[in-house]
């Protein structure tokens, strides 16, 4: 008996959370949806704005440089003719060139400090080696 209320009352209450309506813009703080990639979490633009100092005349300009650039980005990853080398070779062309339109709106300072802000988000682990088929045993850690 005890069990059945339990699951009933579990059930009505995801039907409750499911009922709630989304809300209408991301929490505050939280990664805004409307970014392209390259852009810092948790403020977008305004917060790679501000980072980089940019002036009233900047801000349009490399936004939609970064806009156009996150489109073209997530094309290259959804596109499953590519094989991973050429998406790694693509995704780097584009990342040279977005950098080189940067240059010509960006003061030396501010370039310079927008390398190093993607030199920092690029920063990656190497993949564990992989697990031998054939076998539920976790891979080696490295001593």
């Amino acid at each position: 008996m005890f069990l059945t209320a339990l699951a009933v009352g579990s059930l009505l209450t995801c039907g409750q959370l499911r009922a709630q309506p989304a809300p209408s813009s991301p929490p505050t703080g939280g990664p805004s949806t409307n970014t392209a990639p390259m852009m810092p979490r948790g403020g977008g633009f305004d917060r790679l704005a501000q980072a980089l100092n940019l002036t009233d005349d900047q801000k349009p300009q490399v936004q939609a440089i970064l806009k156009a650039q996150g489109q073209k980005m997530m094309e290259i990853r959804q596109d499953d003719t590519l094989a991973p080398d050429d998406k790694k070779a693509k995704s780097k062309a584009l990342r040279d060139e977005t950098n080189g339109q940067l240059k010509n709106i960006l003061t030396d300072d501010q370039y310079q400090k927008w390398l190093t802000m993607q030199t920092r988000g690029r920063r990656m682990t190497p993949p564990p080696p992989p697990v031998p088929t054939g076998t539920n045993a976790a891979p080696a850690q490295p001593n």
